[in-house]
């Protein structure tokens, strides 16, 4: 009598395990800079996370990293940039925010926004979701 229920409970459990791993990670997708440091972005600029790995566009250079996020700690591995002379000024500063987080981020996910500070709590670069994110 109570089999035909602990086998319908243990189907329901399992499925509802499966169905957790399509839940997918709140950093995955596209994610476009809004403010460096408090100020307004000018350049524009983009994260985007896949489930192993971040592209990352300062707006001046391009690279990529593999990542782990452990709470809000967000840590870039073997990140690799392009080379390219910024100029100076505001795109100097944006590109330079985002290899700081080579060393290692805290990172805070609120709704449609991603902010990332270096774990003084103060913002240094905060984006939000891109469409179709």
């Amino acid at each position: 009598m109570y089999r035909p229920l602990v086998l319908a409970l243990v189907g329901l459990l399992m499925a509802v395990a499966g169905c957790s791993a399509l839940i997918p990670s709140p950093q995955i997708g596209r994610w476009e800079l809004q403010t460096v440091a408090g100020v307004k972005a000018v350049f524009p600029a983009t994260l985007v996370f896949t489930n192993l790995d971040v592209s990352i566009d300062t707006g001046c250079n391009t690279g990529a990293a593999a990542y782990t996020l452990d709470g809000s700690k967000l840590t870039l591995q073997d990140a690799a940039f392009t080379a390219t002379d910024c100029g100076g000024g505001a795109l100097t500063t944006q590109d330079g925010a985002f290899r700081a987080m080579t060393t290692g981020a805290n990172a805070s996910f609120s709704g449609e926004f991603l902010t990332l500070d270096m774990g003084n709590g103060q913002p240094v670069l905060v984006l939000k979701r891109g469409a179709g994110s």
